[in-house]
């Protein structure tokens, strides 16, 4: 069974690997400047 501590671990895992894609995007095309 899951922990709940391992569930938080892996969401925020993937929270930051979203982060940096979004960052990436940002940096690549003016268009998300919004963002």
């Amino acid at each position: 069974m899951i922990s709940h501590l391992q569930m938080n671990h892996v969401l925020r895992e993937r929270n930051m690997a979203a982060h940096a894609i979004a960052k990436k995007a940002v940096h690549s095309s003016s268009d998300f400047v919004i963002l």
